[in-house]
């Protein structure tokens, strides 16, 4: 039973993390739409300055048909990055169960891709996964089990002993008086032992132990794959953190570039080639950033989850089937205990 509620535990935990993970790919789809957006504006303002001047006789054609062709390769970028979220939605909208003809909106999506620092150690990481993962729990239960069972199967040798207690009363038919009878109590032991059973107790004995070998094998295992999980989490998160880092450094450099190249062009000193490389490497820096934000995110779920050590609470405001409307989501970042945690919430809109 045991061994039982720690599986379902752990698997409340996956799917826990898979709807962080799906979230967090919701938040950022939708942030690459603003960016995509964006990225388009400048580059339509930037259109409109070029046929100005080009109007003026002071751009080029070649300057012209450069801003055009800016404009029109940003244009799929923003139809792929809608496309996308959309798919994430529906992906976030199925794990939580929520009817199919459902819509997730971007206005309904409350929350933002907002990292806080976290430090931790790998020996605490390891130390916690040993003692708060339900999968190590329930491997140490079966090994208990199966070393009970062992016991169990050695009983065969020993002799069974049965104890038995009644009260007998009897009247010889040859008597006809009443009180011509025999009565009282009858207590007694019995005990046997088998000799010999066909060699049966052995091969339970035999059975018993290679079921215990297994279930100490699988324990054994199972802490070693805990410990890989929570080496390579903390390996991944390592590595995230170090790139959200850099990423944010870069935006902050990338938008000062852009601003320089577009005051060099209105001056004269500049070329439109610059002021669109410039648009191009802050897009990029951006989709970066938020790239990060969400690995970093999903890093530290993973971390939650291979140690087993997050608190997690997910409330769904139920309705009925027939009114089909749509859904907000939103999400609490919490920080607890050197580990950041989400409270998620899905409820229906009036």
């Amino acid at each position: 039973m045991q061994a039982a509620k720690a599986r379902v535990t752990s698997a409340i935990e996956q799917m826990v993390y898979d709807i962080k993970q799906q979230f967090y790919a919701v938040l950022v789809d939708r942030q690459i739409i603003s960016v995509q957006q964006e990225s388009l504006s400048v580059l339509e303002e930037q259109l409109k300055n070029v046929q100005a001047k080009h109007r003026a006789g002071v751009s080029s054609d070649f300057e012209l048909l450069q801003a055009q062709v800016a404009v029109a390769n940003q244009r799929p970028l923003l139809i792929r990055a809608q496309n996308d979220y959309r798919v994430a939605a529906q992906a976030l909208l199925a794990t939580l169960g929520t009817p199919p003809e459902t819509d997730l909106n971007a206005d309904n999506v409350c929350g933002e891709l907002n990292v806080e620092e976290l430090s931790v150690e790998l020996r605490d990481l390891l130390a916690a996964a040993t003692a708060h993962r339900a999968d190590i729990r329930a491997a140490e239960r079966d090994a208990a089990s199966a070393k009970s069972a062992v016991k169990a199967t050695w009983g065969g040798y020993l002799p069974k002993v049965q104890a038995y207690a009644g009260y007998d009363w009897s009247k010889s038919v040859q008597e006809t008086s009443l009180d011509a009878k025999v009565h009282g109590w009858n207590v007694g032991l019995i005990a046997s032992m088998t000799l010999f059973d066909g060699f049966n107790r052995e091969a339970k004995v035999y059975a018993a132990n290679a079921a215990k070998r297994r279930a100490e094998a699988a324990e054994l295992q199972t802490r070693l794959n805990v410990s890989v999980e929570v080496r390579q989490a903390y390996s991944n998160f390592t590595q995230d953190k170090e790139i959200l880092v850099a990423s944010q450094q870069v935006v902050e450099q990338a938008r000062e570039s852009l601003r320089l190249a577009k005051a060099r062009y209105s001056a004269g000193n500049g070329t439109q080639l610059d002021v669109l490389q410039a648009q191009s490497a802050l897009s990029q820096a951006r989709l970066t950033l938020l790239q990060a934000q969400y690995d970093y995110g999903v890093a530290v779920a993973r971390l939650e989850k291979a140690t087993g050590t997050h608190d997690w609470k997910i409330k769904i405001e139920d309705k009925k089937a027939a009114e089909i409307k749509p859904v907000k989501v939103e999400t609490t970042q919490v920080k607890t205990d050197e580990v950041m945690t989400e409270e998620i919430k899905a409820t229906t809109l009036k």
